[in-house]
């Protein structure tokens, strides 16, 4: 199987790489390790497979509470975070896929039923589906025969890739019945997510500034209360939760990068104080800065 390239952009967009030959990647993660705590988008579908433990998983302005068994359905721009801050250890399995891999153009209109739960959203729409909604067993099997398809390669590990994803949104989409829930389609990228591309890039270029609510509305192109309004739709958090967040990120990356003090790196993102630092540090992450960066790579604490 080909290597795996995502890269991060300003504009919170994971962009992953896709073989020409099977536009999907199934990538494992383990929460227990470094993880980012602000939310991101991406331009194709995802289905997520609750492996092991517990977490919460938070889309545009959503909230679901997850558990082992379970799938997450993901959507072309949907800002989207799955944390295990609260419950511990979270394993998942991700399968990322462009929706040519089920409905290429000009190909049977039947095809898209199948995208449908990704592609479309309206009143009553539910991005989890509980375990103890699918047949027993399904999506483990399934997502176990898909991990053995991408591992071994070959001329049909398309084919099988295809085939054993439709048996499981075949399910999937038994479970969307109701044409409410599934009548308006979704954009390649939201409209919110464009008119604050401005912002994220500002966030991104000046780490350690403050940024007023005004600032932050101008940057946008809005008044402050329609600004607070969409920014809170679109990525799921206040304007301050969001900055906290996104600074205790780039705050993770240097604490593994440089050798700089705990305090140093506090200041340089943003923060007033060292206290005030691993307060809201222990409060996303679950433990201190210092127990981090020595769980992380032994680095020697202040």
């Amino acid at each position: 199987m080909p290597s795996i390239n995502m890269r991060y952009t300003a504009q919170g967009e994971y962009l992953l790489d896709f073989p020409k030959e099977c536009p999907a990647r199934l990538i494992l993660y383990d929460f227990s390790g470094r993880k980012s705590i602000t939310p991101s988008y991406h331009d194709y579908c995802e289905l997520i497979y609750i492996h092991e433990g517990r977490g919460s998983f938070l889309i545009s302005d959503l909230t679901y509470e997850v558990n082992e068994g379970d799938l997450i359905l993901v959507g072309s721009g949907e800002f989207h975070l799955l944390s295990n801050v609260k419950f511990g250890r979270l394993r998942v399995a991700s399968l990322h896929f462009q929706p040519t891999l089920l409905h290429a153009t000009g190909g049977p209109e039947i095809d898209l039923e199948y995208l449908r739960p990704f592609m479309y959203r309206g009143p009553g729409y539910k991005h989890h589906v509980s375990a103890r909604s699918l047949p027993p067993g399904l999506a483990l099997r399934s997502m176990s025969e898909l991990w053995r398809w991408f591992q071994v390669g070959g001329p049909l590990y398309p084919l099988g890739v295809r085939t054993r994803l439709l048996d499981l949104l075949l399910e999937v989409r038994l479970l969307y019945r109701d044409p409410k829930q599934i009548q308006k389609p979704l954009g390649p990228v939201t409209t919110g997510i464009r008119r604050l591309e401005p912002l994220f890039r500002w966030i991104r270029a000046n780490p350690g500034q403050s940024l007023s609510l005004a600032h932050a509305g101008r940057l946008a192109h809005m008044s402050p209360g329609h600004f607070c309004r969409s920014f809170k739709k679109t990525t799921g958090y206040t304007l301050t939760e969001y900055l906290l967040r996104r600074r205790v990120d780039m705050a993770c990356d240097m604490l593994l990068r440089s050798s700089k003090s705990v305090t140093e790196i506090a200041l340089d993102t943003g923060f007033s104080s060292h206290s005030y630092f691993t307060r809201i540090f222990r409060r996303t992450r679950g433990e201190t800065p210092n127990e981090f960066r020595k769980r992380h790579n032994g680095a020697i604490a202040d």
